[in-house]
């Protein structure tokens, strides 16, 4: 069964951290996600377009998600386990992205979506997903 997640995929492929690694590994020799980061951080300016409500007028519930591709195996467990809710490289839906740092994307899983979101998480056995610790 393979349940799509249109609206948290809307604009960018399953495959975009394949993609990425492929087309880097090609042309250099080895992997360079610079041009992946770029994406997501474009990505995330794009639809904010500087304005994010506080969490006093939207309070949401969920949990933050870091996901680090340099570690993604490309076996595609999370992917599979959870019918299409994370992509390649085990990546969360862009819908959810919400920062870049160094070499990590956070993302924000909101309570709707924690069910299926962990199920991927606790698949993935090499760190590319891991829960932030709450404060």
């Amino acid at each position: 069964m393979n349940i799509p997640f249109p609206k948290l995929w809307e604009g960018s492929k399953r495959s975009i951290v394949w993609d990425f690694y492929e087309t880097s590994k090609s042309k250099t020799g080895h992997v360079d996600y610079g041009p992946f980061f770029t994406y997501v951080t474009t990505r995330i300016e794009n639809r904010s377009n500087g304005i994010a409500p506080t969490a006093a007028e939207n309070p949401i519930e969920g949990k933050w998600l870091r996901f680090s591709p340099y570690n993604a195996l490309f076996e595609n467990v999370a992917q599979i386990e959870t019918a299409g809710f994370f992509g390649s490289g085990d990546c969360p839906p862009p819908a959810f992205w919400v920062h870049v740092t160094g070499e990590t994307i956070v993302s924000f899983i909101p309570q709707k979506y924690l069910a299926m979101a962990s199920i991927g998480v606790d698949i993935c056995v090499n760190d590319t997903l891991a829960w932030l610790p709450e404060n």
